[in-house]
C-alpha cells in the first residue's frame, strides 16, 4: 500500500497529508463513495482517527495499491456522531 498527495494542495489545507496514511488503519474507520465532484475517477471518503483526532479524507485509488488523498478536514459533529455511532 502507497501513499500520495498534491503537495502543493497539501500546504493549504492545514493538514500535513503525509500523516494522514494512519487514517487508513483506524479499525473503526468508515468508508464510503463519494464520487460528486469526478466523472473520471471514483472517489471515496474516509471518517477515521488519526493522532487523537477525528478527520475526514477524501481520496482515490491508483494503480490498485497507490491511494492518493485528495483533502483531509476535522470532523464535523454530525460525521463524529455517526463515527461513534458505528463503533456500537
Amino acid at each position: 500500500m502507497e501513499f500520495e498527495w498534491d503537495s502543493h494542495k497539501a500546504e493549504n489545507i492545514g493538514f500535513d497529508l503525509r500523516k494522514q496514511w494512519k487514517l487508513f488503519f483506524d479499525p473503526n474507520g468508515v468508508e464510503f463513495l463519494y464520487d460528486i465532484y469526478s466523472d473520471d475517477e471514483i472517489r471515496f471518503r474516509l471518517l477515521a482517527i488519526s493522532s487523537k483526532r477525528l478527520l475526514l479524507v477524501g481520496y482515490t485509488v491508483r494503480q490498485e495499491k497507490v491511494f492518493r488523498i485528495i483533502t483531509a478536514r476535522k470532523a464535523t459533529a454530525f460525521e463524529t456522531r455517526y463515527y461513534n455511532e458505528s463503533k456500537r
